[in-house]
């Protein structure tokens, strides 16, 4: 088992892994690695940049070698003594998960593959039909906050709404594949909270305008790898805002499963290590309920699907420009 986490540190992103309550930069324990078997220098730095890739697309690309890399550290770092492993607590290869700033969990060069419309319930909520295929539309890596960074609420809407939501993350390219094989595929499933600005979603037939305000959603904590998921249509799903529950729901019923999604965004594409698929959100959104209930500033919405943690962001305000509405 592996929970991949993507976190800032002095201004850069860093990768790295969880170590029970702690995290442990990828590129820092192969360094801590390479130093205690007597690499110095620009030898050592050149090596480390070999073997420690920054972002999980990266590391995904590696394939069966980033594999072996992550896991020859976690074996190291098991192997550790109390002494040692707080040697890397003072150096800051370890760090407390509860200190992170966390950044989205996905890379920037990733292609993240939106899909509408994928449960029955908030389907019929939306007055929509059930297409033969699935309804797709793309978010930019923008678009997405981290664990426990704000989301923001624009300032020239006040209709921003929560979609609890599966995030696939793909770990080998991936292309015209079948449903039954898709899932070898991926690498791992996160909690995405696919925010959207109703009113400019339905400025067109289109939801991109919506769909891609500056931390309007979120993904994370962590990717948490395939292995602990032997099912991902056997996920419950849950929203609360302040704790009050919005969206209670399970992936069973999707209407288009992972491996089929998998499987159809492949005919048209190649999916790259790293890609996002987010599978679509289950009924029980603000803008489909009476009185409308959107986002507020000062609020805390958080997004949970069993055994991926729990992805929490604070609602924020962006500040007034000129000709905004207040």
């Amino acid at each position: 088992m592996t929970r991949w986490v993507q976190y800032v540190s002095q201004g850069e992103r860093r990768l790295g892994f969880a170590v029970g309550d702690r995290v442990a930069d990828l590129a820092g324990v192969r360094r801590a690695m390479a130093f205690r078997r007597g690499h110095r220098g620009a030898r050592l730095d050149r090596l480390v940049e070999r073997v420690a890739p920054r972002e999980l697309s990266e590391l995904l690309a590696l394939g069966d070698l980033g594999t072996a890399l992550v896991g020859e550290a976690q074996d190291w770092l098991a192997g550790l003594g109390a002494g040692e492993s707080a040697e890397l607590v003072r150096d800051g290869v370890l760090r407390d998960l509860a200190s992170l700033s966390y950044a989205p969990a996905v890379s920037p060069t990733a292609t993240v593959y939106c899909v509408g419309f994928n449960y029955a319930a908030h389907a019929a909520e939306a007055g929509a039909s059930v297409s033969a295929h699935p309804e797709l539309f793309i978010r930019g890596h923008e678009s997405l906050a981290g664990h426990g960074q704000p989301i923001v609420r624009p300032a020239v809407s006040e209709m921003l709404d929560f979609e609890a939501e599966l995030a696939v993350v793909i770990g080998t390219p991936c292309h015209r594949v079948a449903a039954p094989e898709a899932r070898s595929f991926v690498a791992g499933y996160a909690n995405l909270n696919e925010g959207s600005i109703r009113d400019y979603q339905k400025h067109s037939p289109f939801p991109t305008a919506g769909k891609n305000f500056p931390a309007s959603g979120s993904m994370g904590p962590w990717v948490v790898t395939a292995d602990e998921v032997p099912d991902p249509q056997d996920l419950t799903i849950t929203t609360t805002v302040d704790g009050e529950v919005l969206q209670s729901a399970h992936t069973s019923d999707m209407i288009f499963a992972v491996d089929a999604l998998v499987a159809y965004i492949s005919e048209f594409t190649v999916l790259q290590p790293g890609d996002v698929i987010s599978t679509g959100t289950p009924s029980g959104i603000g803008f489909r309920r009476t009185p409308q209930r959107f986002l507020r500033p000062g609020e805390t919405v958080a997004v949970e699907f069993s055994g991926l943690g729990r992805l929490e962001n604070p609602i924020v305000a962006e500040p007034d420009t000129e000709g905004a509405r207040a």
